[in-house]
C-alpha cells in the first residue's frame, strides 16, 4: 500500500497536468484502505483522594499504589513513571532520600546524634579551651558536617575517657 501511495504522489508531482482527484496524505490514504476493527481506546482516571496531596502519608500511598498497578500490569521489573507539579515533586524527592539511606547518610546521622548527646556536656568546651578545635570547627563536628573531623574527634574523646 505504501508503494502505491508513494508512486501516486510522485506521479502527481512530476506530471504537468494536475490530477482531477487529489491524492490524500499518507495517513488519510492508509485510513481509507485499512479495515480496523479494534475497539476505541478507553481512558480511565484515578479517583480523587480525600486526603491532602501535600501530606507525606498521602504521597507514600499514591506512590505505593502506582507501583502496585505498574507491577500488576507490566511486571515486577518495570519502572514506575509518575508526574507531579513542582511542590509535590520536591516532597517526593525528599521521601526518596529518606528511604534510600546510604552509608554516608547513616554515618552522618549517627555523628549528628552523638554530637547532640555530648553538646553542652563540657567535652565540647574542653576541646575549644585546649586548642584542639576552634569554636566553629567544634560546632561543625557536633552538627555532623565534617565527617572526617567528627570521626577523629569522637575516637579521641573515647580514648581519653577510657584511659
Amino acid at each position: 500500500m505504501d508503494t502505491v501511495w508513494l508512486t501516486n504522489q510522485c506521479t502527481a508531482r512530476c506530471s504537468e497536468n494536475v490530477l482531477n482527484q487529489p491524492i490524500p496524505l499518507w495517513a488519510g490514504y492508509n485510513s481509507l484502505l485499512t479495515l480496523d476493527d479494534r475497539p476505541i481506546t478507553v481512558v480511565h482516571t484515578f479517583p480523587l483522594l480525600k486526603s491532602p496531596a501535600h501530606e507525606y502519608n498521602t504521597l507514600v500511598d499514591v506512590l505505593k499504589q502506582a507501583q502496585y498497578i505498574t507491577a500488576s500490569v507490566m511486571g515486577q521489573a518495570s519502572r514506575v513513571i509518575v508526574t507531579f507539579d513542582m511542590d509535590l515533586y520536591i516532597r517526593a524527592i525528599k521521601l526518596q532520600s529518606l528511604f534510600w539511606l546510604g552509608e554516608f547518610h547513616t554515618v552522618r546521622c549517627s555523628l549528628r546524634a552523638i554530637g547532640s548527646f555530648i553538646e553542652n556536656s563540657g567535652i565540647d568546651d574542653a576541646c575549644v579551651q585546649s586548642d584542639i578545635y576552634s569554636p566553629a570547627t567544634c560546632r561543625q563536628i557536633l552538627e555532623g558536617k565534617h565527617i572526617k573531623r567528627a570521626l577523629d574527634a569522637h575516637v579521641t574523646t573515647m580514648q581519653v575517657r577510657l584511659t
